[in-house]
């Protein structure tokens, strides 16, 4: 959360909602930076991440996640 502290307002307050909804969704993941981005992590691997927009310039932050989170594993696919 220090990291994300530092994020221009626009970035910050998008930040801190995932945040929030990521704590909620999933509690067990635990707060991390992957790339010096906020990212969420779970036994030591980052599962999802907050990319800002002011850390390349673009138009829109961006919400992903990494392969680790096996998103196409399980039923829904």
């Amino acid at each position: 959360m220090a990291k994300v502290a530092k994020l221009p307002e626009a970035d910050r307050v998008l930040a801190e909602g995932i945040h929030q909804v990521v704590m909620r969704a999933a509690p067990q993941l635990e707060p991390t930076t992957w790339y010096g981005m906020p990212a969420w992590a779970k036994d030591g691997r980052s599962l999802c991440f907050f990319q800002p927009a002011s850390k390349f310039r673009a138009r829109y932050a961006m919400f992903g996640f990494n392969d680790a989170a096996r998103l196409d594993d399980g039923r829904m696919w």
